[in-house]
């Protein structure tokens, strides 16, 4: 007569079990129980910042003012034309340079038209020797191929669309990456923002941006992209997580909602389970299946899902002048839809978790000026925000140790 009521409360715990994990994928789909170790000895390629030493990271971030801590969360836009000389550019300009180097940029994204390699290594010789910190400046460049490249003038392989990319047999798909990060390498470029990791078709609105609507093939293709430009010592940027590829809205323009898929899943834990010492791009996207009306880039939630399971990766927020990334669901009397100001965006964003604030060519000096400001008075009066920015911070470092020696067996805790 037990029996029965055996069997009854182990049907009942297994559907207990089988609730837990439906809810478990819904909620919170990029969820693993346990992080793989993923720096492995024979690969030289990795960058490792769990390996590195702890003193010397806290060495470097005791000699950082609360001002330098900040700076190096930030991605300060610069134009430049085809010239790209201090001589000729006004963007340039030593007055220009000198009130950069005050803010103590992490980073600078360069933008332009048909910029050519002599252009980009005179550019970022300039803005090299007016860093004002004691970590370098680093150079990020939109590198997807296509219609998102910035240095493809002269000196500049031209890549084509990530999608007919993918089409291309691999081989000769390689053959033009290397050449491509090579010369990347050489003018000093540290990041690309590439490649994309959505999936989907492109007759939806990332076009040929997209690779295919074939998981494998993505993880294939952006295993190889990934490797390739890290092999240069340069940093790829995956994005857009969690997964924008079956959107029909412009996320520049208007906010948006989505459904993580299984195939988002499969891509991202197909890559960052075997290799997580990469950026990762946020994106500014609803997600019905946790806080629909908040952008994942502003959400703990969604920020938290990546680096709780990923910790070693290093999070970019997307472009923080974007429309959607300033959503508010809540509407004014008037019936217009109210918005968050920049300085209120980047402050969500540093809480929720990204640990490098990216903007885009529109965004003024003098408008990154009051956010960097707000950022600093933050630092100072809030501890949960402190907090949060040095581990961000103590992050970059580690990075940036790695990506500067020239020897890549040694432990980023011993840069030359």
């Amino acid at each position: 007569m037990k029996a029965p009521k055996t069997k009854i409360v182990l049907l009942s715990l297994l559907a207990v079990l089988a609730i837990f994990l439906g809810y478990n994928y819904y909620f919170k789909p990029f969820y693993i129980e346990q992080v793989k170790e993923v720096v492995k000895e024979d690969d030289t390629t990795k960058f490792s910042t769990q390996s590195a030493s702890l003193s010397a990271v806290d060495v470097i971030f005791n000699r950082f003012s609360p001002q330098d801590r900040v700076g190096q969360l930030m991605a300060w836009p610069v134009k430049i034309d085809a010239s790209g000389s201090a001589t000729t550019n006004p963007v340039l300009s030593e007055e220009f340079l000198t009130k950069l180097s005050k803010k103590r940029p992490g980073v600078v994204t360069l933008f332009g038209n048909q910029i050519s390699s002599e252009s980009a290594r005179a550019a970022i010789s300039a803005l090299s020797s007016h860093n004002g910190s004691v970590l370098p400046t680093w150079i990020a460049v939109d590198h997807e191929g296509g219609r998102v490249q910035r240095l493809n003038g002269d000196g500049f392989t031209k890549l084509a669309s990530w999608w007919n990319s993918c089409s291309t047999d691999k081989d000769k798909a390689e053959q033009v990456l290397v050449k491509s990060a090579q010369e990347l390498s050489n003018v000093g470029v540290n990041i690309v923002l590439a490649p994309v990791l959505d999936v989907g078709l492109t007759n939806g609105i990332m076009g040929d941006r997209l690779c295919s609507n074939k998981p494998e093939l993505v993880v294939d293709r952006v295993n190889l992209y990934k490797e390739t430009f890290k092999a240069q010592k340069i940093l790829p940027v995956l994005k857009h997580f969690p997964g924008i590829g079956k959107i029909a809205t412009d996320l520049h323009n208007e906010f948006a909602i989505t459904r993580v898929g299984v195939e988002d899943v499969f891509v991202y834990r197909s890559i960052l389970d075997d290799d997580s010492g990469v950026g990762v791009m946020t994106a500014h996207i609803g997600l019905d299946n946790q806080f629909a009306q908040i952008p994942c880039t502003l959400s703990p939630d969604c920020v938290g899902e990546l680096f709780a399971n990923y910790p070693k990766v290093l999070v970019f927020a997307d472009a923080l002048e974007m429309k959607s990334a300033s959503y508010l669901p809540v509407a004014s009397r008037s019936g217009q839809q109210k918005e968050l100001s920049l300085e209120e965006v980047s402050r969500k964003a540093v809480l929720a978790g990204n640990d490098i604030l990216m903007y885009g060519p529109g965004v003024t000096f003098e408008q990154l000026s009051e956010v960097y400001d707000m950022l600093n008075r933050e630092y100072l009066s809030d501890p949960i925000f402190r907090e949060r920015v040095d581990q961000s911070v103590k992050k970059i470092i580690g990075y940036k140790l790695g990506l500067t020696t020239n020897e890549t067996e040694t432990p980023i805790s011993q840069p030359e």
